[in-house]
């Protein structure tokens, strides 16, 4: 974070605390739903949460390599009664709750409905779920910004820490190009470059991990009005949730990908949907074939994409 020039001490220590950060996991089953959810909050809240959080932590169990008490919610499942300990936590402190999911089933058959006369398409980052999930997040959130203005100051930055993932050396390595290719009016909500933390060491991760493994539960159980109402069928929030959902569906992400597509080859070249347009026999093997569409980098997805936030709830 930049100095804080002409600001007082007591002025810079306040404006660090007012930072908000969400805090996010992944949750997925390998051919269903695939989940990025946690919660965003102020930084001093955050620090009093973390307190809170931690005296609650000898109820669960260790890790196998650290032997440190930490919340699983895949662990946690085998001793639901003191679930709800925890969540009146995040209760307590009225964390504004973020999730993205994405079926990975359709986004496989989206895939295989695009196609182009002759031309291979080379899925690039696309072919990484989380890498993919995460575009999804960060480009609907940002983009829909305004939406939420109820909620978070106008203007005011957002920083995102993710649990410690492989993928993070990639989104390091696209960040800066991918900023910059922002247009200028969503390019001012972006706060700092994601950071990816040991989530045995940050408690928001914690509940983080708890919050994106109930949504991918809620959404394989074909009950996803239960993310607004948090019902969680032992017991249901004592508060009215306030928070984002954002999902898609196989039309929604071919629209994407198609637009996706054009970018990447002759303007003049026309990009399919299998679903209107039948997708001729192959005739020749790859090498033979005289273009391909490259990998995809991170500027234009979802320039087109509407409709995927399902539902914004509040108090």
């Amino acid at each position: 974070m930049g100095a804080d020039y002409g600001l007082s001490p007591a002025q810079a220590v306040r404006r660090l605390l007012m930072v908000l950060q969400a805090f996010m996991d992944e949750s997925y089953n390998d051919d269903a739903s695939y989940v990025l959810g946690g919660y965003v909050a102020e930084a001093d809240v955050w620090a009093k949460f973390a307190k809170d959080w931690e005296e609650l932590l000898p109820l669960t169990y260790r890790g196998k390599e650290s032997g440190k008490h930490r919340f699983k919610m895949k662990e946690m499942a085998r001793r639901m009664e003191h679930v709800r300990t925890f969540y009146s936590v995040i209760e307590k402190y009225e964390l504004f709750r973020l999730s993205c999911k994405v079926d990975l089933g359709e986004l496989e058959r989206a895939k295989q409905r695009v196609w182009v006369d002759n031309v291979p398409i080379h899925w690039g980052y696309m072919d990484n779920p989380y890498s993919f999930s995460f575009r999804c997040l960060m480009d609907m959130f940002h983009t829909n910004r305004k939406l939420m203005n109820a909620f978070f100051p106008e203007g005011e930055k957002i920083d995102f820490i993710f649990d410690k993932r492989g993928e993070s050396r990639a989104i390091f390595a696209m960040w800066e190009s991918y900023i910059k290719k922002r247009p200028d009016e969503v390019r001012e909500y972006y706060g700092a470059k994601p950071r990816f933390e040991d989530d045995e060491e940050f408690p928001p991760l914690q509940a983080a991990d708890f919050h994106a493994w109930w949504v991918r539960r809620w959404y394989q159980a074909g009950k996803s009005e239960r993310i607004e109402t948090e019902d969680f069928g032992r017991w249901k929030a004592s508060k009215n949730p306030k928070g984002i959902a954002i999902s898609f569906n196989e039309d929604e992400i071919v629209e994407a990908l198609i637009s996706t597509v054009h970018d990447g080859i002759e303007p003049w070249r026309p990009v399919h949907d299998a679903k209107y347009v039948t997708r001729p026999e192959p005739a020749l093997d790859e090498a033979a074939l005289n273009g391909r569409v490259k990998p995809f980098e991170w500027s234009a997805f979802f320039k087109r994409l509407i409709g995927a936030i399902r539902s914004i709830f509040c108090a």
